[in-house]
Parts: C-alpha cells; sequence; structure tokens
C-alpha cells in the first residue's frame, strides 16, 4: 500500500509507528531505507521520526510511504 503526504507548514514533525504485522518498506526520504528511532526497551514495534523545516527558500515537500501488511489484522 503507498500512502502520498503533502507538508505545508514551515515546520513539521511526522511520526509513523507501524501496527503489529505492518511493515514500513520505502520512502521517499534520504537513500529510501527507513531505519527506526531508538525507543525505550519496553516500546514492543518500531518507530520512524522525520523532522522538516526549511527557511526562506520552500521547495515543495512530498513524502511517499510504502508499508506491506505481513500478517493478516484481525479487528
Amino acid at each position: 500500500m503507498r500512502v502520498a503526504v503533502t507538508a505545508g507548514p514551515s515546520h513539521c514533525n511526522i511520526y509513523i509507528a507501524p501496527k503489529h504485522g505492518v511493515e514500513l518498506i520505502w520512502w521517499s526520504v534520504g537513500d529510501g531505507h527507513p531505519l527506526p528511532t531508538a525507543m525505550p526497551d519496553y516500546v514492543d514495534r518500531p518507530h520512524y521520526f522525520i523532522f522538516y523545516s526549511y527557511g526562506t527558500f520552500k521547495d515543495a515537500f512530498q513524502l511517499i510511504v510504502d508499508v506491506e501488511v505481513v500478517i493478516s489484522l484481525n479487528y
């Protein structure tokens, strides 16, 4: 599944914490290979963090995230 977000403000924090059974496999930031943010030991799933900011030059920022469901999610 692909999700696309366009950020509008000059400063933006983006937090991604996929549910169990969902993996973040690619994003349009850096080299495309997301690395989880360091979290305390009691946190049992990966978290990803992006801080986006710009000064006087505003370039359009679009974040594209690909996720994959690796197990069945029963609600």
